[in-house]
């Protein structure tokens, strides 16, 4: 269902943001080895802005979809023994 063609636009613009936008998301390698069945979104009420979780195979991706620029640090407080990685996707 996420492949058919109704969501190319949505796909598009997470990978390629709109001029001037950028996405700053963190990524947490849940494990190398083993593949989760479980995809989803949640929303993560006590994280700064209004922040989700979107829970994909074997990683964790977190965005604030505010961009209060606060959530990469709330995350290194909540996930010390995590790998954390910081990425900024940003439109051309």
């Amino acid at each position: 269902m996420v492949l058919n063609s109704k969501f190319d636009s949505v796909r598009k613009y997470i990978r390629q943001p709109f001029k001037h936008e950028k996405w700053d998301y963190a990524q947490v390698i849940a494990s190398s080895e083993k593949i989760r069945c479980e995809m989803g979104a949640y929303r993560i009420p006590d994280a700064p802005g209004e922040s989700i979780l979107l829970r994909i195979f074997s990683d964790d991706f977190y965005v604030d979809l505010l961009n209060t620029g606060k959530l990469y640090y709330w995350l290194q407080s909540k996930l010390v023994n995590k790998i954390l990685i910081r990425r900024t996707e940003e439109g051309t």
